[in-house]
């Protein structure tokens, strides 16, 4: 009886173990497309900014993110205006996400963080980006971006984590801006 009972209690451990295994490899693969999608849309938008294509960034904007902001000509504007000479290296800086599954829906999103270094300066892009929304298709593609140099010490990070993100493109007096947020500089 005792016997029986240490054989079943094992059983169920060992199941419970490969579904553990084998639940995360499932998860593994979808970590690593998510990353190679983020790299891939980051080098679309790059491309563009290097070449000044602001119509091609502007193709990579979600339906929703177009219908929400008003402003893009702003936007691009103030990345025209601060983007100064051609690319020579490109950095990540950091990525991170989110990604969720229920009632047959799928959902990814992810902020990407790349450091761009060009004759003249060093910038710090940011875009949040909607890889699949199953439920909300019209989500899918970038929802904002952000273009500042680094010497301005903007934190996309403690403005990300303190609020929704903005549609559309950042510029300094945007209504509603992450500037007008207390968290927008870091101040650790």
């Amino acid at each position: 009886m005792v016997k029986e009972q240490t054989m079943k209690k094992i059983l169920l451990l060992m199941g419970v173990i490969m579904m553990f295994f084998l639940g995360g490899c499932g998860r593994l693969a979808m970590l690593e497309n998510s990353e190679r999608n983020n790299e891939m849309e980051m080098a679309v938008v790059v491309e563009a900014l290097d070449q000044r294509d602001f119509a091609k960034i502007k193709s990579r904007f979600s339906q929703t993110a177009l219908e929400e902001a008003d402003d893009f000509d702003q936007g691009f504007a103030y990345m025209d205006e601060i983007f100064q000479g051609k690319i020579i290296r490109t950095k990540i800086l950091s990525g991170g996400g989110r990604s969720g599954f229920g009632g047959g829906e799928r959902l990814q999103m992810s902020n990407v963080y790349r450091e761009i270094e060009t004759e003249e300066d060093t910038y710090i892009l940011f875009i949040n980006y909607w890889q699949e929304n199953t439920a909300k298709p019209e989500m899918e593609g970038i929802y904002s971006l952000g273009l500042v140099r680094e010497s301005e010490e903007i934190d996309f990070k403690n403005y990300n984590n303190a609020r929704p993100y903005e549609p559309g493109i950042f510029y300094p007096g945007r209504p509603g801006n992450i500037s007008d947020n207390p968290l927008f500089y870091d101040e650790i």
